[in-house]
């Protein structure tokens, strides 16, 4: 009987064949090299996975919002459109939850604007916790509800940035 690993990479293999056969494919890369991008997408775990989820890598981020290079996605952070977190070993980590197909979720755009110059480890848990501002929800949820003020995220994200740079 295989297990539920072997039963979701099968899953993924059928997925992959299928998506193949429907592509254009670029065959001036090796079939090595198209695996090996394939699985750098692929979310990592992490010790905060269970608090704000799992994590892209940076090749993994890359190619997911489809940048050629480290210095565009260097870019992104610098100017508050991608969150990114780094590892106590060096290692650049995307939550992702940010993401929403090949894009970030637009919602949280302004919000990850306001919190650019804050420790990425601080603004993502700022965002995956409940806040008693927003009714107990977790800031992330509320901005990914369209019923909700997401304005009302931004001047909390603001207010929050703004005490933790005075410290």
């Amino acid at each position: 009987m295989p297990t539920r690993e072997q039963e979701y990479v099968e899953s993924v293999l059928t997925h992959v064949r299928e998506g193949l056969s429907r592509a254009h494919l670029d065959l001036s890369q090796s079939a090595e090299q198209t695996a090996n991008a394939m699985v750098a997408a692929l979310p990592t775990h992490h010790a905060y996975d269970e608090l704000i989820g799992p994590f892209l890598s940076s090749q993994g981020a890359r190619t997911l919002l489809g940048l050629e290079s480290r210095q565009a996605l260097q870019h992104r952070v610098d100017v508050g459109s991608v969150l990114r977190a780094r590892t106590d070993d060096g290692i650049n980590v995307y939550p992702a939850f940010q993401f929403d197909g090949g894009r970030v979720h637009p919602a949280l755009l302004p919000v990850l604007g306001a919190l650019r110059d804050i420790d990425g480890w601080t603004a993502a848990l700022w965002l995956c916790l409940p806040n008693d501002e927003l009714d107990g929800l977790e800031p992330r949820t509320w901005l990914l509800d369209p019923e909700r003020d997401g304005e009302r995220v931004v001047g909390l994200a603001r207010e929050a940035a703004a005490s933790w740079t005075r410290r």
